[in-house]
């Protein structure tokens, strides 16, 4: 006796299907949950507005989530596994064997610049569920922390090129400036002195300067 197996193969792919719509919804959310949160912190992302953002009804919101914390620990896991997997993916010195201090520092940099609206959503996101989920905000910092230290490894590795005495000591310092500055470029209350705004590349571009300077980076033929 044959067996019809189509009914069975059309399901089966009818539930693939399925699936596959849902995910789409639900990074849909998350990605309207993140916009909004850019625009007008925590407070801007209620259900409704997330919703509306993403093109989908409320019941739709809730069939996803259970609630407006809920998003926000999905969001806060969604952006921490962002920076685990880009840190993870610079940790590799064969990737960085043929790169100069300069080249290192620059990277840095133009990561901190490029990736400021998730560092934003994360520090919204886990302030706005830290009362139940604390470990996000300390994961997050110790990400941050992780990232910075294969920076230092990276450019210890090329010490050689460092024309202070203690090129360890005067990296570490090099990179608390570079956050002191980066700090200050995105968020203007917290400057020491009064700057003039600049747009990202500029501020790169000084920012490295001043890192190469105090470095005394030595050029290829004092190596």
């Amino acid at each position: 006796m044959s067996v019809d197996n189509s009914a069975i193969i059309e399901k089966h792919w009818q539930r693939i299907a399925q699936q596959r719509r849902s995910k789409k919804t639900h990074e849909a959310l998350l990605d309207a949950a993140e916009g909004l949160i850019l625009e007008g912190g925590a407070d801007a992302a209620t259900i409704g507005a997330i919703a509306t953002r993403a093109g989908v009804s409320v019941g739709s919101v809730y069939h996803h989530f259970r609630d407006k914390k809920a998003i926000f620990v999905a969001l806060s896991q969604r952006t921490l596994e962002f920076f685990q997997s880009l840190y993870a993916g610079f940790e590799d010195p064969a990737m960085w064997k043929d790169s100069t201090v300069r080249d290192l520092i620059r990277v840095y940099l133009e990561v901190s610049v490029s990736t400021l609206k998730h560092q934003v959503v994360a520090r919204h996101a886990a302030g706005a569920v830290a009362a139940d989920h604390p470990e996000f905000a300390k994961d997050f910092a110790r990400t941050m922390v992780w990232g910075r230290e294969i920076a230092l490894k990276h450019i210890l590795a090329h010490k050689h090129e460092i024309g202070r005495p203690d090129p360890e000591r005067a990296a570490r310092i090099v990179l608390d400036q570079l956050s002191a500055m980066y700090a200050g470029h995105i968020d203007p209350g917290r400057r020491s002195i009064a700057l003039e705004p600049m747009d990202d590349a500029v501020f790169v571009e000084e920012a490295l300067r001043i890192a190469g300077a105090y470095l005394a980076l030595k050029t290829p033929e004092e190596r």
